[in-house]
């Protein structure tokens, strides 16, 4: 085998089927469940299309 073949991985995973489905998907503010809510860092991210490049 060469790097120019690529390669192939395998990953076992086992799956509980015997559990209930809790659900997960998206909460009020379109977020996954788990995320934290609020104000991202940064600050409120910018709105509107983005402003044009320098012309030269």
């Amino acid at each position: 085998m060469d790097v120019a073949s690529g390669y192939t991985v395998r990953l076992a995973v086992g799956v509980d089927t015997g559990t209930t489905p809790t659900g997960g998907g998206l909460g009020g503010d379109g977020a996954p469940s788990g995320v934290p809510g609020g104000t991202p860092p940064g600050g409120t991210p910018p709105t509107g299309a983005p402003p044009a490049p320098p012309s030269d």
